[in-house]
Protein backbone atom coordinates (compact mmCIF):
# COMPACT_ATOMS: atom_id res chain seq x y z
CA UNK A 1 0.00 0.00 0.00
CA UNK A 2 1.65 3.70 -1.08
CA UNK A 3 1.14 6.19 1.78
CA UNK A 4 2.02 9.84 0.65
CA UNK A 5 3.88 12.05 3.82
CA UNK A 6 4.94 15.41 2.98
CA UNK A 7 8.02 16.01 4.80
CA UNK A 8 11.47 17.58 3.81
CA UNK A 9 15.17 16.05 3.70
CA UNK A 10 16.76 16.92 6.74
CA UNK A 11 20.46 17.99 5.19
CA UNK A 12 23.28 19.09 7.51
CA UNK A 13 26.12 20.68 5.66
CA UNK A 14 29.85 20.00 7.76
CA UNK A 15 32.70 21.95 7.13
CA UNK A 16 35.46 19.43 7.52
CA UNK A 17 39.14 19.38 5.81
CA UNK A 18 39.40 15.95 6.07
CA UNK A 19 40.36 14.20 3.14
CA UNK A 20 37.61 11.47 1.93
CA UNK A 21 38.21 7.94 2.04
CA UNK A 22 39.27 5.83 -1.31
CA UNK A 23 37.24 3.14 -2.98
CA UNK A 24 39.02 0.97 -5.15
CA UNK A 25 36.74 -1.89 -6.60
CA UNK A 26 38.65 -5.40 -6.64
CA UNK A 27 37.95 -9.19 -7.14
CA UNK A 28 38.88 -12.12 -6.22
CA UNK A 29 41.95 -11.87 -8.97
CA UNK A 30 43.14 -8.47 -8.35
CA UNK A 31 42.79 -8.43 -4.18
CA UNK A 32 46.27 -10.08 -3.56
CA UNK A 33 47.62 -7.59 -5.62
CA UNK A 34 45.76 -4.34 -3.67
CA UNK A 35 46.71 -6.24 -0.33
CA UNK A 36 49.92 -5.73 -1.24
CA UNK A 37 49.56 -1.76 -2.72
CA UNK A 38 47.79 -1.46 0.90
CA UNK A 39 50.38 -3.09 2.86
CA UNK A 40 52.93 0.22 1.85
CA UNK A 41 50.06 2.06 1.76
CA UNK A 42 46.11 2.83 0.86
CA UNK A 43 45.89 5.54 -2.14
CA UNK A 44 45.10 8.85 -1.40
CA UNK A 45 41.54 9.79 -2.28
CA UNK A 46 41.97 10.16 -6.42
CA UNK A 47 45.26 9.30 -6.37
CA UNK A 48 46.85 6.55 -8.94
CA UNK A 49 46.94 3.01 -7.68
CA UNK A 50 49.96 1.42 -9.05
CA UNK A 51 47.75 -2.79 -8.45
CA UNK A 52 46.96 -2.54 -12.27
CA UNK A 53 51.04 -2.25 -13.00
CA UNK A 54 51.39 -4.90 -10.35
CA UNK A 55 49.88 -7.64 -12.17
CA UNK A 56 52.65 -7.72 -14.78
CA UNK A 57 55.51 -6.62 -13.02
CA UNK A 58 55.14 -7.97 -9.85
CA UNK A 59 54.89 -12.05 -11.30
CA UNK A 60 57.45 -10.59 -13.90
CA UNK A 61 60.42 -9.58 -11.89
CA UNK A 62 59.87 -12.57 -9.32
CA UNK A 63 60.26 -15.27 -12.48
CA UNK A 64 63.44 -13.28 -13.06
CA UNK A 65 64.74 -13.88 -10.29
CA UNK A 66 63.29 -17.64 -9.87
CA UNK A 67 63.59 -18.60 -13.18
CA UNK A 68 63.77 -21.96 -13.13
CA UNK A 69 60.70 -23.88 -14.99
CA UNK A 70 61.07 -27.00 -12.76
CA UNK A 71 60.12 -24.95 -10.19
CA UNK A 72 57.97 -22.89 -11.47
CA UNK A 73 55.77 -26.31 -12.77
CA UNK A 74 55.81 -27.44 -8.71
CA UNK A 75 54.38 -23.81 -7.88
CA UNK A 76 52.38 -23.96 -10.99
CA UNK A 77 50.23 -26.88 -9.39
CA UNK A 78 50.17 -25.95 -5.86
CA UNK A 79 48.48 -22.88 -7.43
CA UNK A 80 46.16 -24.16 -9.54
CA UNK A 81 44.79 -26.78 -6.41
CA UNK A 82 44.46 -23.74 -4.25
CA UNK A 83 42.13 -21.91 -7.35
CA UNK A 84 40.38 -25.21 -8.17
CA UNK A 85 39.35 -25.87 -4.57
CA UNK A 86 38.86 -22.34 -3.68
CA UNK A 87 35.27 -23.10 -2.44
CA UNK A 88 36.57 -25.50 -0.18
CA UNK A 89 38.99 -24.34 1.45
CA UNK A 90 37.95 -20.54 2.13
CA UNK A 91 35.78 -22.53 4.97
CA UNK A 92 38.02 -25.66 5.88
CA UNK A 93 41.42 -23.39 6.51
CA UNK A 94 39.55 -20.54 8.36
CA UNK A 95 41.45 -19.75 11.38
CA UNK A 96 44.61 -20.98 10.12
CA UNK A 97 46.51 -17.21 9.31
CA UNK A 98 49.38 -18.59 7.32
CA UNK A 99 47.24 -20.82 5.31
CA UNK A 100 44.95 -17.97 4.94
CA UNK A 101 47.79 -16.02 3.53
CA UNK A 102 48.41 -18.56 1.16
CA UNK A 103 45.34 -18.61 -0.18
CA UNK A 104 44.71 -15.23 -0.52
CA UNK A 105 47.70 -15.01 -2.51
CA UNK A 106 46.88 -17.96 -4.70
CA UNK A 107 46.46 -16.07 -8.38
CA UNK A 108 49.76 -14.20 -7.05
CA UNK A 109 51.16 -17.44 -6.93
CA UNK A 110 49.91 -18.87 -10.23
CA UNK A 111 51.29 -15.58 -11.94
CA UNK A 112 54.87 -15.67 -10.29
CA UNK A 113 54.54 -19.55 -11.30
CA UNK A 114 53.99 -18.81 -14.96
CA UNK A 115 56.55 -16.23 -15.12
CA UNK A 116 59.32 -18.72 -13.44
CA UNK A 117 58.29 -21.03 -16.32
CA UNK A 118 59.17 -18.54 -19.14
CA UNK A 119 62.30 -17.07 -17.34
CA UNK A 120 63.23 -20.84 -16.80
CA UNK A 121 62.59 -21.36 -20.32
CA UNK A 122 64.79 -18.43 -21.24
CA UNK A 123 68.01 -19.49 -19.32
CA UNK A 124 67.40 -22.75 -20.45
CA UNK A 125 67.12 -24.02 -16.59
CA UNK A 126 64.68 -27.06 -15.65
CA UNK A 127 65.75 -28.41 -12.35
CA UNK A 128 69.16 -26.81 -12.67
CA UNK A 129 69.91 -29.36 -15.96
CA UNK A 130 68.97 -27.79 -19.88
CA UNK A 131 66.59 -29.21 -22.38
CA UNK A 132 67.47 -29.55 -25.92
CA UNK A 133 64.60 -28.82 -27.39
CA UNK A 134 65.61 -27.22 -30.84
CA UNK A 135 68.65 -28.71 -30.91
CA UNK A 136 72.22 -27.42 -30.30
CA UNK A 137 73.22 -24.68 -32.99
CA UNK A 138 76.91 -25.18 -32.37
CA UNK A 139 78.27 -27.42 -34.95
CA UNK A 140 81.91 -28.96 -34.65
CA UNK A 141 83.25 -30.90 -38.04
CA UNK A 142 86.70 -31.74 -37.32
CA UNK A 143 89.30 -32.77 -39.85
CA UNK A 144 90.50 -37.22 -39.62
CA UNK A 145 93.67 -35.83 -38.02
CA UNK A 146 92.36 -34.09 -35.26
CA UNK A 147 93.68 -35.25 -31.74
CA UNK A 148 90.90 -36.45 -30.18
CA UNK A 149 92.82 -36.97 -26.75
CA UNK A 150 92.41 -32.96 -26.91
CA UNK A 151 88.76 -32.82 -27.77
CA UNK A 152 88.30 -31.36 -24.08
CA UNK A 153 90.54 -28.36 -24.66
CA UNK A 154 89.08 -27.53 -27.48
CA UNK A 155 87.07 -24.07 -27.63
CA UNK A 156 84.30 -23.08 -29.26
CA UNK A 157 84.56 -19.18 -31.18
CA UNK A 158 80.77 -17.80 -32.66
CA UNK A 159 82.42 -16.46 -35.41
CA UNK A 160 82.05 -18.91 -38.15
CA UNK A 161 84.54 -16.84 -40.58
CA UNK A 162 87.60 -17.67 -38.14
CA UNK A 163 90.68 -19.01 -39.38
CA UNK A 164 90.49 -22.31 -38.53
CA UNK A 165 90.57 -25.69 -40.19
CA UNK A 166 87.05 -26.72 -39.07
CA UNK A 167 83.59 -25.13 -38.91
CA UNK A 168 82.18 -24.90 -35.04
CA UNK A 169 78.44 -22.56 -35.73
CA UNK A 170 75.65 -23.36 -37.55
CA UNK A 171 75.57 -19.80 -38.86
CA UNK A 172 71.64 -19.78 -37.29
CA UNK A 173 71.11 -18.16 -33.73
CA UNK A 174 68.95 -20.62 -31.15
CA UNK A 175 65.28 -20.00 -31.20
CA UNK A 176 64.27 -19.06 -28.08
CA UNK A 177 66.81 -19.03 -25.25
CA UNK A 178 69.94 -20.44 -23.88
CA UNK A 179 71.71 -23.01 -26.26
CA UNK A 180 71.95 -26.14 -24.35
CA UNK A 181 75.90 -26.63 -24.78
CA UNK A 182 76.55 -24.12 -22.50
CA UNK A 183 75.82 -26.66 -19.96
CA UNK A 184 78.96 -27.88 -21.21
CA UNK A 185 81.11 -25.46 -21.21
CA UNK A 186 83.70 -24.81 -18.31
CA UNK A 187 83.12 -21.28 -18.57
CA UNK A 188 79.06 -21.45 -18.10
CA UNK A 189 79.13 -19.36 -15.02
CA UNK A 190 80.38 -16.62 -16.64
CA UNK A 191 78.67 -16.37 -19.25
CA UNK A 192 75.20 -16.75 -17.31
CA UNK A 193 76.36 -14.05 -14.58
CA UNK A 194 77.23 -12.14 -17.64
CA UNK A 195 73.66 -12.80 -19.20
CA UNK A 196 71.88 -12.18 -16.02
CA UNK A 197 73.46 -9.07 -15.09
CA UNK A 198 72.98 -7.50 -18.01
CA UNK A 199 69.44 -8.37 -18.33
CA UNK A 200 69.01 -6.95 -14.77
CA UNK A 201 70.49 -3.71 -15.33
CA UNK A 202 67.74 -3.48 -18.89
CA UNK A 203 65.26 -4.41 -17.06
CA UNK A 204 66.17 -1.67 -14.07
CA UNK A 205 66.90 1.57 -16.14
CA UNK A 206 64.19 0.02 -18.70
CA UNK A 207 66.37 0.73 -21.61
CA UNK A 208 64.28 0.26 -24.79
CA UNK A 209 66.94 -0.13 -26.80
CA UNK A 210 67.10 -3.33 -29.08
CA UNK A 211 69.29 -4.50 -32.09
CA UNK A 212 70.74 -7.87 -33.49
CA UNK A 213 74.69 -8.22 -34.34
CA UNK A 214 75.34 -10.52 -37.71
CA UNK A 215 77.43 -13.02 -37.96
CA UNK A 216 80.52 -11.26 -38.22
CA UNK A 217 80.23 -9.35 -35.18
CA UNK A 218 79.33 -11.82 -33.15
CA UNK A 219 81.88 -11.90 -30.85
CA UNK A 220 81.94 -8.29 -30.26
CA UNK A 221 79.52 -7.65 -27.87
CA UNK A 222 80.20 -4.17 -25.40
CA UNK A 223 80.14 -4.48 -21.82
CA UNK A 224 76.79 -2.80 -20.50
CA UNK A 225 78.17 -1.56 -17.37
CA UNK A 226 81.37 -0.45 -18.58
CA UNK A 227 79.14 1.88 -20.97
CA UNK A 228 77.33 3.38 -18.28
CA UNK A 229 79.95 4.35 -16.38
CA UNK A 230 81.84 5.90 -19.05
CA UNK A 231 78.36 7.43 -19.51
CA UNK A 232 78.46 9.43 -16.70
CA UNK A 233 82.21 10.44 -16.81
CA UNK A 234 81.45 11.73 -19.94
CA UNK A 235 84.32 9.38 -21.59
CA UNK A 236 83.85 7.35 -25.11
CA UNK A 237 84.87 4.02 -23.95
CA UNK A 238 85.43 3.06 -27.66
CA UNK A 239 88.63 5.18 -27.99
CA UNK A 240 91.92 4.25 -27.10
CA UNK A 241 95.36 5.69 -27.50
CA UNK A 242 97.59 3.74 -28.87
CA UNK A 243 101.61 5.71 -29.62
CA UNK A 244 99.88 9.17 -28.64
CA UNK A 245 96.93 8.23 -31.44
CA UNK A 246 93.32 8.11 -30.88
CA UNK A 247 92.15 4.33 -32.42
CA UNK A 248 88.19 3.68 -32.79
CA UNK A 249 86.86 0.56 -31.44
CA UNK A 250 82.94 0.00 -32.76
CA UNK A 251 82.96 -2.96 -31.27
CA UNK A 252 82.56 -0.99 -28.04
CA UNK A 253 79.91 1.01 -29.28
CA UNK A 254 75.94 0.24 -28.78
CA UNK A 255 75.28 2.25 -31.77
CA UNK A 256 76.62 4.52 -33.81
CA UNK A 257 76.34 8.26 -32.31
CA UNK A 258 76.45 6.99 -28.96
CA UNK A 259 78.99 9.25 -27.08
CA UNK A 260 77.32 12.63 -28.73
CA UNK A 261 73.44 10.78 -27.56
CA UNK A 262 75.42 9.69 -24.01
CA UNK A 263 76.57 13.58 -23.82
CA UNK A 264 73.51 15.29 -24.40
CA UNK A 265 71.62 13.11 -21.82
CA UNK A 266 73.63 13.59 -19.11
CA UNK A 267 74.05 17.58 -19.78
CA UNK A 268 70.21 17.75 -19.60
CA UNK A 269 70.37 15.16 -16.34
CA UNK A 270 72.47 17.93 -14.67
CA UNK A 271 70.39 21.00 -15.87
CA UNK A 272 67.36 19.45 -14.47
CA UNK A 273 68.84 19.84 -11.10
CA UNK A 274 68.26 23.51 -10.67
CA UNK A 275 64.84 23.28 -11.63
CA UNK A 276 63.70 20.37 -9.32
CA UNK A 277 65.88 22.36 -6.94
CA UNK A 278 64.44 26.22 -7.04
CA UNK A 279 60.74 25.76 -9.37
CA UNK A 280 58.64 24.56 -6.91
CA UNK A 281 59.79 26.86 -3.52
CA UNK A 282 59.32 29.81 -5.92
CA UNK A 283 56.15 28.44 -7.01
CA UNK A 284 55.25 29.03 -3.68
CA UNK A 285 55.78 31.57 -2.60
CA UNK A 286 54.36 33.35 -5.50
CA UNK A 287 51.42 31.66 -4.75
CA UNK A 288 51.61 32.70 -1.08
CA UNK A 289 52.32 36.46 -2.06
CA UNK A 290 49.36 36.30 -4.01
CA UNK A 291 47.16 34.88 -1.27
CA UNK A 292 48.18 37.68 0.90
CA UNK A 293 47.38 40.45 -1.30
CA UNK A 294 44.08 38.83 -2.53
CA UNK A 295 43.19 38.48 1.23
CA UNK A 296 43.88 42.34 2.20
CA UNK A 297 42.06 43.41 -1.03
CA UNK A 298 38.45 41.62 0.32
CA UNK A 299 38.63 42.46 3.67
CA UNK A 300 35.35 43.47 5.85
CA UNK A 301 31.51 42.10 5.55
CA UNK A 302 30.70 42.59 2.40
CA UNK A 303 30.23 39.75 -0.25
CA UNK A 304 32.60 40.33 -3.14
CA UNK A 305 31.11 38.28 -4.94
CA UNK A 306 27.45 39.37 -4.65
CA UNK A 307 27.12 42.59 -5.76
CA UNK A 308 24.88 45.06 -7.25
CA UNK A 309 21.97 42.73 -5.83
CA UNK A 310 23.23 39.77 -8.33
CA UNK A 311 22.94 36.53 -6.31
CA UNK A 312 24.82 33.59 -6.62
CA UNK A 313 25.69 30.29 -5.66
CA UNK A 314 27.76 31.47 -2.52
CA UNK A 315 24.83 33.22 -1.04
CA UNK A 316 22.66 29.75 -1.05
CA UNK A 317 26.26 28.67 1.29
CA UNK A 318 25.91 31.50 3.80
CA UNK A 319 22.06 31.07 3.73
CA UNK A 320 22.90 27.07 4.91
CA UNK A 321 25.68 28.37 6.95
CA UNK A 322 23.18 30.32 8.74
CA UNK A 323 20.82 27.91 9.07
CA UNK A 324 23.22 26.15 10.79
CA UNK A 325 23.23 28.86 13.25
CA UNK A 326 26.67 30.67 11.70
CA UNK A 327 26.12 34.53 10.51
CA UNK A 328 26.36 35.03 7.04
CA UNK A 329 28.24 38.48 7.34
CA UNK A 330 30.81 37.23 9.26
CA UNK A 331 31.65 34.09 6.24
CA UNK A 332 33.97 35.65 3.46
CA UNK A 333 32.78 33.12 0.60
CA UNK A 334 35.78 33.50 -2.26
CA UNK A 335 36.77 30.68 -4.11
CA UNK A 336 37.44 27.09 -2.82
CA UNK A 337 41.16 27.28 -3.53
CA UNK A 338 41.67 30.39 -1.81
CA UNK A 339 42.18 30.16 2.12
CA UNK A 340 42.12 33.81 3.21
CA UNK A 341 43.41 32.92 6.82
CA UNK A 342 47.07 33.81 7.63
CA UNK A 343 49.10 30.67 6.92
CA UNK A 344 52.16 30.20 8.61
CA UNK A 345 55.44 30.07 5.27
CA UNK A 346 59.19 30.03 5.69
CA UNK A 347 60.77 30.48 2.01
CA UNK A 348 63.85 28.93 4.14
CA UNK A 349 62.31 25.76 5.45
CA UNK A 350 60.10 24.87 2.21
CA UNK A 351 63.80 25.38 0.70
CA UNK A 352 65.63 22.56 2.30
CA UNK A 353 62.53 20.45 2.10
CA UNK A 354 63.49 20.55 -1.77
CA UNK A 355 66.77 20.70 -1.44
CA UNK A 356 66.47 17.17 0.30
CA UNK A 357 63.91 15.87 -2.10
CA UNK A 358 66.11 16.65 -4.92
CA UNK A 359 69.46 14.68 -3.23
CA UNK A 360 67.06 12.22 -2.44
CA UNK A 361 65.93 11.73 -5.72
CA UNK A 362 68.92 12.30 -7.59
CA UNK A 363 71.11 9.57 -5.30
CA UNK A 364 67.93 7.30 -6.03
CA UNK A 365 68.26 7.43 -9.94
CA UNK A 366 71.69 5.97 -9.09
CA UNK A 367 71.18 3.83 -6.45
CA UNK A 368 67.87 2.52 -7.13
CA UNK A 369 69.26 1.26 -10.46
CA UNK A 370 71.85 -0.65 -9.26
CA UNK A 371 69.42 -2.17 -6.65
CA UNK A 372 67.87 -4.04 -9.92
CA UNK A 373 71.03 -6.09 -9.75
CA UNK A 374 69.40 -8.14 -7.02
CA UNK A 375 67.85 -9.60 -10.13
CA UNK A 376 70.97 -10.96 -11.31
CA UNK A 377 72.21 -12.03 -7.98
CA UNK A 378 69.02 -14.33 -7.02
CA UNK A 379 68.75 -15.60 -10.51
CA UNK A 380 72.11 -16.76 -10.54
CA UNK A 381 72.18 -17.60 -6.23
CA UNK A 382 68.99 -19.62 -7.56
CA UNK A 383 70.39 -21.65 -9.94
CA UNK A 384 73.78 -22.13 -8.51
CA UNK A 385 72.21 -23.76 -5.72
CA UNK A 386 69.99 -26.04 -7.71
CA UNK A 387 72.79 -27.10 -9.40
CA UNK A 388 74.83 -28.00 -6.49
CA UNK A 389 72.28 -30.09 -5.10
CA UNK A 390 71.77 -32.04 -7.45
CA UNK A 391 75.52 -32.90 -8.36
CA UNK A 392 76.08 -34.08 -4.60
CA UNK A 393 72.94 -36.13 -4.20
CA UNK A 394 72.61 -37.62 -7.48
CA UNK A 395 76.24 -37.99 -8.47
CA UNK A 396 76.19 -40.75 -5.07
CA UNK A 397 73.71 -42.62 -6.40
CA UNK A 398 74.59 -42.65 -10.03
CA UNK A 399 78.28 -43.92 -9.36
CA UNK A 400 76.72 -46.85 -7.60
CA UNK A 401 77.17 -50.15 -9.22
CA UNK A 402 72.99 -51.83 -9.85
CA UNK A 403 71.10 -53.13 -7.34
CA UNK A 404 72.77 -51.02 -4.34
CA UNK A 405 72.71 -47.69 -6.79
CA UNK A 406 68.71 -48.38 -7.42
CA UNK A 407 68.63 -48.54 -4.06
CA UNK A 408 69.84 -45.43 -2.94
CA UNK A 409 68.47 -43.72 -5.49
CA UNK A 410 64.85 -44.40 -3.93
CA UNK A 411 65.80 -42.30 -1.01
CA UNK A 412 67.89 -39.49 -2.63
CA UNK A 413 65.80 -39.14 -4.58
CA UNK A 414 62.80 -38.64 -1.49
CA UNK A 415 65.51 -36.53 -0.09
CA UNK A 416 66.43 -34.31 -3.16
CA UNK A 417 62.34 -33.64 -3.84
CA UNK A 418 62.01 -32.55 -0.14
CA UNK A 419 64.66 -30.24 -0.12
CA UNK A 420 63.85 -28.88 -3.47
CA UNK A 421 60.46 -28.29 -2.02
CA UNK A 422 61.46 -27.07 1.23
CA UNK A 423 64.27 -24.53 0.38
CA UNK A 424 64.63 -24.16 -3.14
CA UNK A 425 60.79 -23.88 -3.55
CA UNK A 426 59.37 -22.01 -0.05
CA UNK A 427 62.49 -20.55 1.60
CA UNK A 428 63.79 -19.00 -1.99
CA UNK A 429 60.70 -18.20 -3.37
CA UNK A 430 59.89 -16.51 -0.13
CA UNK A 431 62.75 -14.68 -0.79
CA UNK A 432 62.52 -13.76 -4.50
CA UNK A 433 59.00 -12.59 -3.25
CA UNK A 434 60.52 -10.01 -0.85
CA UNK A 435 62.91 -9.00 -3.02
CA UNK A 436 60.10 -8.10 -6.00
CA UNK A 437 58.24 -6.51 -2.99
CA UNK A 438 61.15 -4.16 -2.69
CA UNK A 439 61.56 -3.10 -5.99
CA UNK A 440 57.85 -2.31 -6.85
CA UNK A 441 57.31 -0.23 -3.04
CA UNK A 442 61.00 1.70 -3.06
CA UNK A 443 62.39 1.18 -6.80
CA UNK A 444 58.94 2.08 -8.73
CA UNK A 445 56.37 3.49 -6.66
CA UNK A 446 58.08 5.76 -4.39
CA UNK A 447 58.64 8.48 -7.79
CA UNK A 448 55.03 8.79 -7.81
CA UNK A 449 53.13 7.11 -4.65
CA UNK A 450 52.62 8.34 -1.52
CA UNK A 451 49.31 6.62 -0.37
CA UNK A 452 48.36 8.34 3.02
CA UNK A 453 44.51 7.97 2.35
CA UNK A 454 42.71 5.41 4.29
CA UNK A 455 39.67 2.67 3.15
CA UNK A 456 36.27 3.40 2.57
CA UNK A 457 34.65 0.99 5.44
CA UNK A 458 30.30 1.29 4.76
CA UNK A 459 28.32 1.14 7.83
CA UNK A 460 27.22 -2.10 9.03
CA UNK A 461 25.58 -3.32 11.95
CA UNK A 462 26.46 -6.90 11.15
CA UNK A 463 30.20 -5.77 11.17
CA UNK A 464 29.69 -3.91 14.54
CA UNK A 465 28.13 -7.21 15.96
CA UNK A 466 30.51 -9.05 14.83
CA UNK A 467 33.06 -7.48 16.22
CA UNK A 468 31.49 -7.30 19.54
CA UNK A 469 31.05 -10.93 19.34
CA UNK A 470 34.85 -11.36 18.49
CA UNK A 471 35.87 -8.58 21.51
CA UNK A 472 34.09 -11.12 24.31
CA UNK A 473 35.83 -13.74 23.25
Amino acid sequence: KKIDVNFQTIVHFLDTKEAPPTFNRVDKFTSGFQNIVNAYGVPSYREINPTPFYVVTFPFLFGVMFGDAGHGLLMLLAAAYLIKKENYLKKAIKGNEIMELFFGGRYIMFLMAVFSIYAGFLYNDFFSKSTNIFGSKWKVTLPKDFPFEDIQQLTLNPDPYANVTYRMYSGSPYPFGVDPVWQLATNKITFTNGLKMKFSVIIGIMQMYAGTNDKQTGACAPNILLELINMFFLKDGAVTVVDGENKYDECKRLYPGQHIIQMVFVIVAVLCVPVMLFTKPLLKLREHNRRSKYGARFTGHVNPLSVNGHSSDEDDKNAKAQSMGHSSNSVLNLEDDVDLEEEHFEFGEVFVEQTIHTIEYFLGCVSHTASYLRLWALSLAHAELSEVLWTMMFKMGLNMHPPVGAFIMFFIFNAWGIITIGILCVMEGLSAFLHALRLHWVEFQSKFYKGEGYEFIPFSFEKILNEAELAEK
